[in-house]
């Protein structure tokens, strides 16, 4: 009997959960590739697995070939994952804002970047519970609900230093006139703005976002490329927009943290648009 289609669902969390979490969402049918690279995009995101195991290749330019099943998480990368899908795919996701998880979790996110994790070594118990909420569920709606009340309970009381790590995301994500994905400060300049030393803001981002500011900001900015190249945007004013010096500028920046040229990721990206179809 063939595979269903495949069936993408995605909702955005009601508040207060939708200040920490950017997105819930679900796949469900025939996954349409074998093989794929999952380029970097700035967020961490939990796992919960409900068809057959998934297979991770690569991590971090280095071969780690693993097993996941039941659920895991996948911290912030800079480079690409390299995965291997079973031939049908029944995935529950949820998707942070950076910065976002630390908020639910505690501890420094940096212990996860780099890095996928089975829930077997992480939070067990817990996410142990929230994968038989969503599993008891009866349809994707009650599935997010489930998964609500579940990030609902553990969310801490917010910490001055998460206000301020959000503050200081916020100020980088400030558009340069003319330029939208060209910061119109810098790294530098948005501590001054803050009133923190370099140290202070670097430690900062790496306990609660997992990279430091400037690498954060760099891979924000490959995935705002990523998403105006999917919408069609041609490269040398993409270029422009952006910040590079050029157009080579860019594709070099790109093929360091996607493997592939900008060319070669329009032409193979997955329908997320945040990963490039190996086979």
């Amino acid at each position: 009997m063939p595979a269903a289609p495949l069936d993408f669902f995605a909702a955005r969390p009601r508040p207060p959960l939708d200040a920490f979490v950017e997105l819930i969402w679900a796949t469900r049918g025939a996954a349409p590739y074998r093989r794929a690279a999952v380029l970097p995009n700035g967020a961490l995101q939990l796992m919960l697995n409900f068809g057959p195991p998934h297979r991770l290749l690569s991590r971090a330019g280095r071969t780690d070939r693993r097993e996941f099943r039941e659920a895991w998480v996948a911290g912030l990368q800079e480079l690409p994952l390299e995965i291997e899908a079973p031939g049908e795919t029944d995935i529950f996701a949820i998707r942070f804002r950076p910065g976002g998880a630390h908020a639910f979790f505690g501890g420094s996110l940096q212990a996860l970047t780099h890095e996928v994790v089975d829930s077997a070594d992480w939070l067990r118990r817990d996410v142990a519970e929230l994968r038989e909420r969503v599993a008891a569920a009866p349809t994707r709606g009650g599935q997010c609900r489930a998964a609500e009340s579940w990030l609902l309970a553990r969310l801490a009381p917010r910490e001055p230093a998460h206000a301020l790590v959000q503050r200081a995301i916020a100020v980088l994500a400030e558009p340069f006139p003319g330029h939208p994905g060209q910061p119109a400060r810098s790294v530098r300049e948005t501590c001054e703005w803050l009133g923190l030393s370099n140290r202070h803001l670097i430690a900062l981002f790496r306990r609660h976002v997992g990279l430091a500011p400037k690498t954060y900001a760099r891979v924000r900015r490959f995935h705002g490329a990523m998403a105006a190249l999917a919408a069609g945007a041609p490269q040398a004013d993409l270029a422009a927009q952006l910040g590079f010096a050029d157009q080579a500028h860019m594709g070099n920046d790109f093929r360091r943290l996607a493997g592939v040229t900008p060319g070669e990721f329009v032409a193979r990206r997955g329908l997320d648009n945040e990963s490039v179809i190996l086979g």
